[in-house]
């Protein structure tokens, strides 16, 4: 099985009209020594809760692929550049599932680290942020990024934007074993973008089942062969059902019938950012209009990430995720393997039992509980 991903997000530095509502923070901080028992898959935060079962809910009938992981570092990057008391702060830490973001470095210190050494897997996970050679980063946001994410810095010349898009796509295709070729277009970079944030996964099963017992597959699989939309429904409004049904699974000797699939999906991250409550970051406005609008002395609701880019307040303008999962026979059947499993009805009382992925199924790759990948199989 081989899995990868990018995240791609761009940063207008932008204004917006001041015609919207006063923004107001939505959630307040809890302080540091409060901590959460961990699951054996990590459910909290709006994009974790969220993600796949939006996706499912809007897959039209097609396979779908995504990465909350790969949504979500880029997001826990732009909480490094958000003031205090903003509602992008606010948005930010409930899409993540923090409580502040001295929690922020802690985990996603914890969670790369381990990511990087999971044991009966193999898996790179690279970082980068491209600036504007027209602006400068804010020294404490740099040394953050480059402590927590690895994430190295490049000057680019936005203005070239067809060289700027190669490189980056080159980038994208060294760090993801030349998977994902041609991620953005020149299209894609205004010449008035300051800073790019760029993320890859690439993910590698090297042994079935999995040794270790750290990363895992996990498929959940409804009673009725067309049962998927009603579980994905179900599991928008009950978001803790999964998490309580996976604490109680119990290990048990399976027949695993899983069927060959490769899925290919790009994802417009914003409208998907959008339904996880963030959107005070959003660039809605078209550049040139807050050109005007500064000439005529208006006053603008900032986004709140003030303290990316030194002088500037920036905005999201666009967001996109690539992501390929592939499995092939080598992963089809596992006989007599020992697996978690969870049952809808009481256990069966036969001594042989068997799980036949043979319908659509919502399936998470889990890696040290962390999502890396999510999405639907409806036709393989």
């Amino acid at each position: 099985m081989r899995l990868y991903t990018v995240c791609f997000i761009v940063n207008l530095v932008a204004c917006r009209n001041n015609t919207d509502e006063t923004s107001k923070v939505r959630s307040a901080e809890v302080p540091d020594d409060v901590f959460d028992v961990e699951t054996k898959l990590n459910l909290k935060g709006n994009v974790r809760k969220l993600f796949a079962v939006e996706l499912g809910l809007n897959s039209e009938g097609q396979n779908m692929i995504c990465s909350p992981i790969s949504a979500m570092m880029p997001l826990a990057k732009l909480l490094l550049g958000a003031e205090k008391r903003s509602e992008s702060k606010a948005e930010l830490l409930a899409a993540l599932g923090l409580r502040n973001t001295k929690e922020l470095t802690r985990k996603y210190k914890q969670i790369l680290n381990e990511l990087e050494y999971l044991d009966g897997v193999q898996i790179i996970l690279a970082s980068r942020t491209y600036l504007s050679d027209k602006y400068q980063l804010q020294e404490k946001f740099k040394n953050k990024s480059i402590s927590i994410f690895k994430s190295a810095v490049e000057l680019i010349d936005t203005s070239r934007s067809e060289e700027v898009a190669d490189r980056i796509n080159q980038w994208v295709a060294d760090h993801t074993n030349d998977k994902i070729k041609n991620l953005i277009s020149e299209n894609d970079i205004a010449e008035s973008a300051s800073l790019l944030l760029v993320n890859a996964i690439y993910f590698k099963i090297l042994e079935l089942p999995y040794s270790g017992e750290e990363a895992a597959m996990i498929i959940v699989l409804p009673n009725d062969k067309n049962g998927l939309p009603i579980l994905l429904r179900t599991l928008r409004l009950s978001q803790d059902l999964l998490t309580k049904a996976l604490q109680e699974m119990v290990t048990v000797t399976v027949d695993v019938i899983i069927p060959k699939f490769r899925i290919d999906t790009a994802l417009d991250l914003k409208s998907y950012y959008e339904k996880a409550s963030i959107r005070s970051m959003n660039n809605k406005e078209i550049v040139f209009e807050c050109e005007m609008a500064i000439n005529s002395s208006l006053r603008f609701e900032r986004s709140g990430l003030t303290k990316i880019v030194k002088h500037h307040t920036v905005y999201i303008s666009s967001a996109t995720q690539r992501a390929i999962v592939e499995v092939t026979e080598k992963g089809t059947v596992a006989t007599a393997a020992s697996v978690i499993i969870g049952f809808g009805s009481p256990m069966p009382s036969s001594n042989r039992i068997e799980f036949n992925a043979e319908h659509p199924f919502l399936f998470y790759i889990r890696g040290h509980h962390e999502q890396l990948f999510a999405g639907v199989v409806i036709s393989p």
